[in-house]
């Protein structure tokens, strides 16, 4: 299941970035972005409502309010914090920086592949221990 967030996750960053670095390629125009652009959300909302639950049995199966409340407090509030860095870190690259809208975009996709590499390291970490308790 941890593998299976993790390829969810790296698909939902890549279609999350795809769109801006066609449009910075030239691939995507005003006049062919529609369809593109359509197919591309369609993904990163497919994969975004998907992630949640995952991770949510992720958390639950892994991690104990006595033994990982720092992860459990951390996990649950990556979500607000990332909204607020998001929308903070692009707005200044665009209005302070003057960098083109894509940029910034690009840039969250690799936050969110490295968050979900993070939790899947964590994850991971968390299984081998307790794989090494029953032995």
């Amino acid at each position: 299941m941890v593998l299976t967030y993790f390829i969810a996750a790296a698909i939902f960053s890549t279609a999350f970035a795809l769109f801006p670095t066609l449009s910075i390629l030239g691939v995507l125009t005003a006049n062919n972005a529609a369809l593109p652009s359509v197919i591309l959300m369609f993904l990163f909302g497919f994969f975004e409502m998907h992630h949640w639950p995952i991770s949510l049995m992720l958390v639950n199966d892994y991690c104990t309010n006595e033994e990982d409340g720092m992860l459990i407090s951390f996990w649950s509030s990556n979500g607000t914090v990332g909204n607020v860095v998001g929308f903070l870190l692009s707005s200044f690259l665009i209005l302070s920086l003057h960098l083109p809208w894509q940029i910034p975009q690009i840039i969250m996709a690799f936050i969110l592949i490295f968050a979900a590499a993070l939790v899947y390291l964590l994850v991971e970490r968390k299984n081998q221990q307790k794989t090494n308790e029953y032995l």
